[in-house]
């Protein structure tokens, strides 16, 4: 009598290796792109950080210039007594490029309740000038004066970046102030103390070096 065999339903050992082989390789695509998504969000949560950060020193130092003109001073922020309400000047000269920190102060008084000896105390926004005599530029991207902390504002989630304060972050700024020729027609000059290039640099690093740099002209409101 012939025996009859039935075949096992089982794997064999090369369709298991093969199996477990396919199986690891799909588990580590699915990985690789987890990762570089959460990266990207991160990349990009910084970057609009970095934009904010960069728009926000711009309209500060044009605040300055604004909150100038309301108090009748120059556009280099003296009073007509010479006085000087935010304790510092804009450049004057050709070619006197400046670095310069910049944050925010937040007071109820304002500005315009105050006698001019009592501003500097109470302005909105803060100056400090970082300009070191010969340094490249790339100097202050790293630079322990231009990086920004963190600091918890009144909601749990709420944070502000300044200089100094706080849990040190991952930008750094910078505001860099040129005097520039300001031409009313051709041939007509007011020189360059009525006009300023005012550039503002937000500098981090994760795998990689990242900068946003955004520029603005300023002239001054004042005949």
């Amino acid at each position: 009598m012939r025996k009859i065999h039935k075949k096992s339903g089982g794997f064999t050992l090369v369709e298991v290796i093969i199996s477990i082989a396919i199986l690891v390789m799909v588990i580590f695509a699915s990985t690789s792109l987890l990762v570089s998504i959460i990266r990207s969000n991160s990349n990009n949560m910084s970057t609009l950080i970095a934009y904010g950060l960069a728009q926000e020193g711009i309209e500060g130092v044009r605040n300055m210039r604004d909150s100038s003109w309301l108090l009748n001073a120059n556009f280099q922020t003296d009073l007509p007594d010479g006085s000087k309400p935010f304790v510092f000047d804009f450049p004057k000269d050709v070619n006197d490029k400046r670095y310069y920190t910049i944050d925010y102060q937040s007071f109820e008084t304002s500005l315009l309740d105050l006698d001019a000896g009592g501003l500097a105390d109470v302005a909105p926004w803060r100056l400090n000038d970082i300009t070191v005599g010969g340094a490249e530029e790339t100097s202050y991207l790293e630079s322990a004066d231009t990086l920004l902390d963190k600091v918890k504002s009144t909601g749990p989630d709420e944070v502000q970046y300044r200089h100094g304060g706080g849990d040190p972050s991952i930008f750094h700024r910078f505001i860099i102030l040129e005097p520039l020729e300001h031409k009313l027609s051709e041939g007509t000059s007011l020189g360059y103390e009525k006009k300023l290039r005012v550039t503002s640099v937000v500098s981090w690093k994760d795998a990689q070096a990242h900068e946003v740099r955004l520029t603005t002209e300023l002239t001054d409101w004042k005949p």
